[in-house]
């Protein structure tokens, strides 16, 4: 798999140099913020789960 790669690449470095420049430049641009919306999930969601955790917390200390 690896040697087939490594050919792949190969030629198209060769055969192919305009269109591995237009790859390079758009298509394999990493992301800036990869993990943006997990993140945006966690930070607005965390108060709610952490006012629900404390309500739990006081429902089990006044009930006992």
């Amino acid at each position: 798999m690896d040697k087939e790669q490594e050919e792949m690449d190969k030629f198209i470095e060769q055969e192919l140099p305009e269109e591995l420049e237009f790859y390079n430049k758009f298509i394999k641009k990493e992301k800036p913020y990869p993990h943006t919306v997990r993140n945006f999930i966690i930070l607005f969601f965390f108060p709610i789960w952490v006012y629900l955790f404390l309500q739990l917390l006081i429902k089990i200390w006044i009930l006992q």
